[in-house]
């Protein structure tokens, strides 16, 4: 696992920060479960779509 930084706004950062406190998780596993779940969704599948 690497470590990053990124960018959020104010309203992003208060929501995360209390979404891990509501689900007692770290900010840093919701984050990287979203990214998860985008990456995810939007992955061309079919190696032929990438030709």
């Amino acid at each position: 696992m690497q470590r990053t930084q990124i960018y959020l706004t104010e309203t992003e950062r208060q929501a995360l920060r209390i979404l891990a406190i509501q689900t007692g998780r770290t900010q840093s596993d919701l984050v990287g479960e979203a990214i998860d779940q985008f990456v995810g969704k939007h992955m061309v599948k079919d190696r032929r779509k990438l030709l």
